[in-house]
């Protein structure tokens, strides 16, 4: 089976649409649950929809990004695992600790920061041995620590501005990691996904993606509803 030009690019689109679309439903649902059924109130929700709307762009990006790094998991050598595992765990941590920690205080931006960081991290980096995983590890700790930093430090600061231009930066970052993995695996991605039965294992991997990536999300929902809360943000 001939293997199509830039297909890893093309799922990884997929998924990222697919995970876009499941967020939009889940949406679409809530505002036209009655009121008596939402659990939360519509000031509590106007007032943080900056932070969730750039929490649920965060995940749609990093949704498509874990479905490109499995498409091309038996081309990578160890060092492009590592660098795998300490990227997606890095950032993820530091997306995720930043914008709760805007919310919930630097506590709880810490601890949801390293879990997800870690989490994200380690399912990146595992496919490249056992160095890979504690590089994404050891990114997952720090990149929690220093998003729930960066958020309590710019509390007070023009967060309108700061927030586009930090996903921006984020978006770039991910450009450039697609780049990377592009350019040091794709000579040996051809041969390895022309297999059929890795053909069928990428498509089989699209939905559990966008299951988690939406679960996770809607985990950080409810800790910023409901997780613990600095005493200056009560």
């Amino acid at each position: 089976m001939k293997k199509q030009k830039f297909s890893e690019e093309r799922h990884m689109l997929i998924t990222s649409s697919y995970t876009l679309a499941a967020f939009i439903l889940i949406s679409a649902i809530y505002y036209f649950l009655p009121s008596n059924y939402r659990l939360l109130s519509t000031n509590y929700m106007i007032k943080n929809s900056q932070y969730a709307i750039y929490l649920i762009l965060t995940a749609i990006l990093s949704a498509g990004l874990m479905h490109y790094i499995y498409d091309y998991y038996k081309s990578m050598s160890c060092m492009i695992g590592m660098m795998v595992g300490m990227t997606v765990g890095m950032i993820s941590g530091l997306m995720v600790g930043y914008h709760i920690s805007l919310t919930n205080g630097m506590f709880t931006g810490t601890v949801s920061g390293m879990l997800v960081g870690i989490l994200v991290g380690v399912v990146a980096g595992r496919l490249s041995g056992i160095m890979a995983v504690m590089e994404g590890f050891m990114a997952g700790v720090m990149g929690g620590q220093m998003g729930s930093m960066l958020g309590t430090m710019m509390r007070y600061e023009n967060l309108t501005v700061f927030n586009p231009f930090l996903f921006v930066i984020y978006a770039a970052l991910i450009v450039g990691f697609v780049y990377l993995v592009y350019t040091e695996t794709r000579k040996y991605s051809i041969e390895a996904e022309s297999h059929p039965d890795n053909i069928e294992r990428i498509e089989r991997h699209k939905l559990p993606f966008v299951i988690c990536t939406v679960a996770i999300a809607l985990i950080l929902f409810w800790v910023i509803a409901y997780g613990p809360r600095s005493g200056f943000l009560i």
